[in-house]
């Protein structure tokens, strides 16, 4: 009976070891041309992407938040299954704004934020900006998923090829080995506006209307109602507001529990 359970833990373990083994050989053999090809598998024209109709204007990027939240969800579930990233509007802080309704949210494993603004009245969406920080090639898959399902979203007229087309116009998909956090470009395609800038801390990936301004200075955009950035920066003050007053709270609710209790 020893002798069985022995040779069965063995054959076990050998199963583990092979497939830990296949994950290690498969993530190192995902290359940048790889992901070219899996960013053209991303952006099927069978996808859900072509249930919408998107035209954007001047200052938003012609899709409501809710059908973008959906489409984004519904691609991640279909053709982006094994990256297990999602938009789960349930689970973040909503800041209602005069002028933007925004919201920050955690879409990968690896802690890779989305950041989404919209008209209040419209529903409309006024900008999108993806920041991660990929520290290996499958975090930088992971990222790359979420920029190809953004693209694939907003552009449903588009191929595939024209589609990372758009993203070869920043730098990305260049056949090489692509340094993101080298890159600072931007490009424009019909009424929308691509940026993505790497630094040493964190990469962006930034998408928004033609006519909406992406750059802030407290002296002369504060109340410029057509400043993504703007949207940006008031979340974050909001945010911060927000968590400091839940802190502050907890930390009253837990005085006031250790005198009742004492």
């Amino acid at each position: 009976m020893m002798k069985i359970l022995k040779w069965i833990f063995i054959a076990i373990a050998g199963l583990m070891v092979c497939g830990f083994l296949s994950f290690m050989i498969t993530t190192k053999m995902i290359g940048n041309q790889n992901v070219s090809q899996q960013a053209n598998t991303y952006q099927d024209d069978k996808s859900q992407n072509k249930k919408l109709k998107v035209n954007a204007g001047e200052y938003n990027l012609g899709v409501k938040e809710e059908d973008f939240r959906n489409a984004f969800n519904e691609n991640a579930k279909s053709e982006l299954k094994d990256l297990k990233i999602g938009l789960v509007k349930e689970n973040i802080d909503l800041y209602e704004g005069d002028v933007a309704h925004s919201y920050n949210s955690i879409v990968t494993p690896y802690s890779q934020h989305l950041f989404v603004s919209y008209e209040p009245d419209t529903q409309l969406v006024r900008g999108i900006m993806l920041t991660g920080n990929p520290q290996d090639e499958l975090e930088a898959i992971h990222y790359i998923g979420v920029i190809t399902n953004i693209v694939a979203i907003l552009n449903p007229d588009l191929s595939p090829e024209e589609r990372t087309n758009i993203l070869k116009k920043l730098g990305m998909f260049d056949g090489k080995k692509t340094n993101y956090r080298a890159l600072d470009t931007s490009t424009q395609n019909g009424n929308i506006t691509y940026k993505i800038k790497g630094t040493e801390k964190s990469v962006d990936f930034m998408v928004t209307a033609k006519g909406m301004n992406t750059v802030t200075k407290a002296s002369t955009n504060a109340n410029d109602p057509h400043n993504f950035k703007l949207d940006y920066d008031k979340y974050i003050m909001w945010k911060t507001k927000v968590y400091l007053n839940r802190k502050q709270g907890a930390a009253k609710y837990n005085e006031m529990k250790e005198r009742l209790t004492k």
